[in-house]
């Protein structure tokens, strides 16, 4: 009996998909906001931006990262800390959370119930449905948690992390103030050039599978650009199909803050579209495409939330 491997159904069972694309609408939901707020760069101790939460809440109403919907609710981020599983029982690696201060709290005036506006380079861009707001006692303690330590996860952590970990100086760098919500993008933004041309989204995606005749697809995760080692891993790895090579390669690349010395995302994501235009891979079994994330450098619970990004968007296969 042959082994046949089908497409795989979204993380959660369905793609939490939460973009409104009447504009119509969008202004109606605008105004019925009680506030707004201009989204800001998390920055680290000397001010270098870190992380920012647009991207979260573009892969998360995107789908990249079903089921999550929104900013998460302090039992939430709990359980995964200490399971890593959403409220719903499904795995899930990491926290994420829209997170303010205090004063801003106070200066927006919002409480539980209320709707924010949330504005990108001043524009009205997503919204986010106030359910619950709490306070992060410690950020340095939640980043600890959020990685492990060598007394809680010895099997795994040899040292303490610190500032030298990107992912742990992110959740370090939080705000106090947590706003717990599902988001919904209201006013979709234009991507730009290079990056308009690579944006797959998880419906998307599966359309374009369907569209091309993939029924397998292998992933390769990238945060670098394309050398002759990846070309030939593409290349054998694509063998791992099931009763015939996987039909589809995957280029899948993060593009958000990174390591310094990390190269710039308009040489990722065009250098691997490269080895498609060169004739490196076939181009009718090589799809390059982004995701929208801030390297948290965590693995395995980096690899963890790369295979549920790729599951979501359609992947039968994944290489790391």
């Amino acid at each position: 009996m042959s082994l046949v491997i089908e497409r795989p159904a979204p993380h959660g069972g369905r793609l939490e998909e939460r973009v409104v694309r009447d504009p119509a609408l969008g202004k109606k939901l605008a105004q019925s906001c009680a506030a707004s707020y201009d989204i800001q760069a998390t920055v680290d101790e000397n001010g270098t931006p870190v992380r920012n939460v647009y991207r979260e809440i573009m892969s998360t109403c995107y789908g990249f990262f079903s089921p999550v919907e929104g900013s998460m609710k302090k039992t939430e981020v709990e359980r995964i800390l200490k399971e890593r599983r959403l409220l719903n029982n499904w795995i899930f690696p990491y926290p994420l959370v829209f997170d303010i201060t205090e004063e801003e709290l106070k200066d927006l005036g919002i409480t539980v119930g209320d709707r924010l506006l949330l504005r990108l380079k001043g524009k009205p861009f997503a919204m986010i449905d106030i359910e619950e707001i709490w306070r992060i006692d410690d950020p340095e303690q939640l980043a600890h948690k959020t990685f492990g330590t060598p007394e809680d996860n010895p099997e795994v952590v040899q040292e303490p992390f610190n500032k030298k970990m990107p992912g742990w100086v992110i959740y370090k760098s939080l705000k106090p103030v947590v706003l717990a919500g599902k988001y919904t993008i209201i006013n979709e933004p234009k991507l730009l050039p290079p990056f308009d041309r690579f944006w797959y989204p998880p419906v998307k995606s599966r359309e374009e599978y369907d569209r091309r005749g993939w029924r397998t697809v292998i992933n390769h995760q990238t945060r670098n650009v394309p050398h002759i080692g990846h070309e030939f891993l593409m290349k054998n790895a694509a063998y791992m199909g099931d009763t015939e090579p996987c039909h589809g390669i995957q280029v899948n690349a993060i593009i958000g803050v990174k390591r310094a010395g990390d190269y710039p995302d308009e040489a990722i994501i065009e250098g691997h579209a490269a080895v498609n235009e060169g004739g490196y891979i076939k181009p009718e079994r090589h799809l390059v495409t982004f995701t929208l994330w801030d390297m948290r450098y965590g693995n395995p619970l980096e690899s963890m939330l790369h295979g549920i990004i790729r599951q979501n968007m359609g992947c039968t296969h994944h290489m790391f």
